[in-house]
């Protein structure tokens, strides 16, 4: 008898593709979700308020947007390695940096410096007529000298006699920065050359604008260290403590060089700049155990080139309230208005 009669297979047996594709989907995911959890975990770089809290108690003065609008390593190839390309590429890094310093700057940033500069003010409880402020940070490339320009630049404006000092001797920027001559500078005086307010230069980013005064760093020499922390270094701080309002000390890191450390006890505090997604909290509190080693007062941070979901809210909050159109059309009102008056007062 015929028990059953034989079918031939429109399928194989093996392998069994369904279940292989399947199988292999779900290792797939559960692999990326491990390696994506471990990024997270090994990630240390700070990205938002919470980690650079995490890494101290300091507080956090102020939040920069980034002012270059561009990736991270452009930005830093840009500007620490323009000094070796062509003078065509100089100036053209001079113009996007003229972009990003005084009235040049957007909005959300000005509002940002307006607002350090405030803190800042209420820092300080003592009766000293001149506060010396120190900028530093832990690592290069985090815009130190942009917000030490852009700083002094809005302390003037409060009719504040400001003068800022390039104390990085060896990678000196804020002269390119403000297209001022570099030489001579803070290493002539240092060395007896010439007299201080021989050396003292003055920028003003246009007519109607309050002027910062710049001392420059001068010729780099060989021990930048024995000159920044010598005694005519003091006296020369004292001497402009009688002269200026406000005398801000661009430092170059403290993760890479001790020049920050010898000049932090002239000061009366110390900024600590932060940049989002390029500082590590490693690096930060590495950074502070040496300024408190020393005895320095931090006085916060600042948070350089902030974007994404941090700065997401502020820029909602402008333009739901027209800031900008508002502020704007006001101030040109009050021109129009102004002009009419006089000419009618003429008449």
């Amino acid at each position: 008898k015929v028990v059953d009669f034989p079918v031939v297979p429109t399928n194989p047996f093996f392998p069994n593709h369904n279940k292989n594709v399947t199988r292999g989907l779900m290792i797939g995911l559960a692999l990326s979700l491990i390696v994506v959890i471990l990024f997270e975990i090994f990630d240390i770089t700070i990205k938002n308020e919470d980690d650079l809290n995490y890494a101290s108690d300091y507080p956090i003065l102020a939040q920069i947007p980034d002012l270059n609008n561009s990736k991270k390593r452009k930005t830093y190839r840009n500007r620490y390695q323009s000094r070796y390309y062509s003078d065509e590429n100089n100036n053209h890094q001079s113009a996007e940096n003229d972009n990003k310093i005084g009235k040049n700057v957007n909005f959300v940033a000005s509002e940002a410096y307006k607002l350090l500069r405030t803190k800042l003010q209420y820092s300080f409880t003592d009766d000293q007529n001149c506060h010396v402020i120190a900028i530093s940070s832990a690592m290069a490339g985090e815009g130190k000298s942009i917000s030490c320009i852009n700083l002094a630049y809005n302390l003037a404006q409060m009719d504040k006699k400001v003068l800022v000092i390039d104390c990085d001797m060896r990678l000196p920027t804020i002269a390119k920065k403000l297209s001022l001559p570099n030489y001579p500078g803070l290493s002539e005086h240092l060395t007896g050359f010439m007299g201080m307010d021989e050396l003292i230069q003055t920028y003003c980013d246009g007519e109607d604008q309050k002027p910062v005064y710049v001392l420059t760093a001068g010729h780099t020499p060989p021990n930048p260290v024995e000159l920044i922390g010598s005694e005519k270094m003091q006296r020369a701080i004292a001497t402009l403590r009688e002269k200026f309002d406000f005398v801000l000390l661009d430092m170059p890191p403290i993760g890479d060089v001790s020049d920050a450390l010898v000049v932090s006890g002239l000061a009366d505090g110390i900024l600590v700049i932060v940049r989002q997604n390029l500082d590590t909290r490693v690096a930060v509190r590495e950074a502070i155990h040496q300024f408190e080693f020393v005895n320095a007062r931090i006085l916060g941070f600042v948070f350089n080139c902030v974007g994404g979901k941090e700065m997401l809210y502020k820029k909602k909050y402008r333009y739901r309230y027209g800031y900008r159109r508002d502020y704007r059309r006001t101030y040109a009102d009050a021109a129009v208005l102004n002009e009419t008056v006089s000419a009618e007062n003429q008449k």
